[in-house]
């Protein structure tokens, strides 16, 4: 599900009958929410996906706004966890579905060494 910016100031009235089962949220858009958002993660399974930073933009690093981001998803982010056995079905049903593909589960910058990533190939 892809809430919008738009959609997001009603999320706490999300409705009942809507089933999924984690929300894709960027981190940039709660920036100075903390509150708020601490109460959706408490409500929701919540992922974060920075989607603002422009880092290979031609115009200069905002290096204020890129340490604001990196405390708030120091403070939310889940990407360095397990992956969940639900995600795994999921990837699972997917190379079922499609055919088995050269994937990659998003590690950010959490990459272990190359002979430990190729134990898991």
């Amino acid at each position: 599900m892809n809430v919008r910016l738009a959609y997001k100031r009603s999320m706490g009235d999300l409705p009942k009958e809507l089933v999924f089962d984690y929300l894709e949220v960027a981190p940039e858009n709660w920036i100075g929410k903390e509150a708020e958002f601490e109460t959706l993660r408490n409500e929701h399974s919540v992922v974060l996906h920075g989607l603002s930073l422009s880092i290979g933009s031609v115009d200069p690093l905002d290096k204020d706004y890129i340490q604001q981001t990196k405390s708030f998803m120091d403070r939310f982010d889940s990407h360095g966890d397990h992956i969940t056995e639900e995600s795994m079905q999921t990837l699972k049903m997917a190379y079922q579905k499609f055919g088995v593909a050269p994937t990659t589960i998003e590690r950010d910058f959490n990459i272990p060494p190359i002979d430990e990533l190729n134990k898991e190939a």
